[in-house]
């Protein structure tokens, strides 16, 4: 075997330093490129919606606004978080020691314009990039800021669009591996069993009149952070969940209910006409190992 020239590999090994950062700089110039290409489509989220305890949300906020002033607006396209221009939608109190819940109501025209307030000075529009992200942006801005909301979540091999394609958040990309049942179990987490795939299940279930959101876990039945969302053309589903041993109405209640508390959900599904919430199989719902033609990169 010829050994290399000492002078090549010296040329080369000084050179190969700006070879890699050239080349993560290409990477970086794509994905940049990729975020404010905007996929040419028919809007069709009627609504955004996104729950946690209202301390949740008020640490979310104050992480946002930080994370924004140290930015100092040097990151291209600026990306955001919604929870520093939108205020909880409503507050809806537990029942015991527990924070309320915080909930963001996000609303919708068929342009994809917000029809709920905001503190952005300009209008916002909906889009979907390249990157599959679903963000809010200035109407008028060409640049930016985007306030990141989710992202598109188009399905796996199998699921025959079960609960696809689904508006999904980060924490959804954990949910659904195989230890994570073995992670997320204590009533002190943030995140539960119930998530992205579990919601748009429900959603696209005809027969289904609700959305039930509880996340049924070892040692109990909570609601946790999540988020949700429905199309034009999907009638109106009131979600419910139940936290502890208390049953809440969260958003799109029937009869026009104020969001609350359902005292007896015997009474209340009797009432309207509803079957009574029944207890998964299992939670999740549609983890991963269930589908033998996904392959876990």
């Amino acid at each position: 075997m010829r050994s290399r020239n000492p002078i090549v590999t010296f040329v080369f090994l000084l050179f190969l330093p700006m070879l890699v950062l050239g080349q993560e700089s290409d990477r970086q110039n794509i994905e940049l490129d990729a975020s404010l290409d905007w996929i040419e489509r028919p809007w069709n989220i009627r609504y955004f919606l996104s729950v946690r305890s209202e301390n949740s949300l008020r640490i979310a906020t104050e992480a946002a606004n930080e994370r924004r002033f140290l930015s100092k607006n040097k990151e291209f396209p600026p990306y955001r978080e919604y929870e520093e221009i939108f205020n909880a939608t409503s507050i809806i109190p537990i029942k015991g020691d527990d924070d309320p819940f915080a909930v963001i109501a996000m609303k919708f025209d068929h342009n994809g314009e917000t029809l709920t307030s905001h503190k952005e000075q300009q209008p916002l529009v909906g889009k979907r990039n390249r990157l599959r992200e679903i963000v809010l942006t200035p109407k008028t801005a060409t640049e930016g800021p985007l306030y990141l909301i989710g992202y598109w979540f188009m399905g796996l091999p199998g699921d025959e669009q079960l609960f696809s394609p689904a508006l999904c958040s980060s924490s959804d990309d954990d949910r659904y591996l195989k230890n994570f049942s073995r992670k997320f179990v204590s009533k002190h987490s943030l995140d539960g069993n119930f998530g992205c795939r579990e919601w748009t299940y429900q959603l696209y279930d005809r027969d289904r009149p609700f959305i039930d959101v509880t996340s049924y876990q070892k040692d109990g039945t909570y609601i946790k952070e999540f988020i949700g969302w429905s199309r034009f053309e999907d009638p109106p589903k009131p979600v419910i969940g139940r936290h502890e041993k208390t049953w809440y109405c969260l958003h799109e209640c029937p009869n026009s209910e104020a969001p609350g508390t359902i005292p007896d959900i015997a009474a209340w599904t009797r009432k309207h006409g509803f079957p009574v919430p029944k207890r998964p199989r299992k939670q999740p719902m549609f983890p991963n190992a269930d589908f033998a033609d996904y392959v876990n990169d």
